[in-house]
C-alpha cells in the first residue's frame, strides 16, 4: 500500500483556459512529490488541524503532473458549489490542503514500451492523461 500525505500546498500559478477550466499549481516540500502518474488527490480549501484528525470537506482531482517536477497539476471544470468557491476562493500564494496520493490508474502498469495506445476522455476527464501526453514514450518494461 501507499504512503499516503496530508500536507499544506501553496499555490504557485492559476491558468484560466477559458470556459470555467482551470489548471491549479501547488507547491510542496519535495519530500511529499512522490506519486504516479494517473493517481489522484483530495483537495480541501479548508484549513485541516493535523491534531483532529478529522479532514475537512474536499474534492477529489486528477493529478496531471509528470514526475520529478516541483510541483503538483490539477485541471478542473466550474461545474457545481465546490468548484465555483474554488474559482472565487483560490489565488496565487493561497496555501490549501491536499491529501494524496491515491488510487492505480496507472497506464504504464497495464502496456510495455513501444504499445500502442488509445486514450479516450471528455472535457477534463483527460486530467490523468497529461503525464503520459508529455512525458513521452513509456521508459518502464513490465
Amino acid at each position: 500500500m501507499i504512503n499516503t500525505f496530508k500536507v499544506c500546498a501553496k499555490i504557485s500559478n492559476i491558468i484560466e483556459h477559458g470556459y470555467g477550466v482551470y489548471s491549479v499549481f501547488f507547491i510542496l516540500d519535495n519530500k511529499y512529490l512522490r506519486f504516479r502518474p494517473g493517481q489522484f488527490l483530495h483537495l480541501s480549501l479548508d484549513k485541516f488541524d493535523p491534531s483532529s484528525g478529522y479532514w475537512p470537506d474536499s474534492r477529489v482531482f486528477s493529478i496531471c503532473s509528470i514526475q520529478k517536477q516541483d510541483h503538483i497539476r490539477i485541471v478542473y471544470s466550474v461545474k457545481g458549489i465546490y468548484t465555483t468557491r474554488m474559482e472565487k476562493e483560490l489565488e496565487i500564494g493561497r496555501e490549501v490542503w491536499i491529501k494524496f496520493p491515491y488510487g492505480d490508474f496507472i497506464i504504464d502498469t497495464f502496456v510495455n514500451p513501444g504499445d500502442n495506445l488509445v486514450l479516450i476522455a471528455g472535457g477534463t476527464g483527460i486530467s490523468p492523461f497529461i503525464p503520459f501526453l508529455k512525458g513521452g514514450p513509456l521508459k518502464t518494461p513490465r
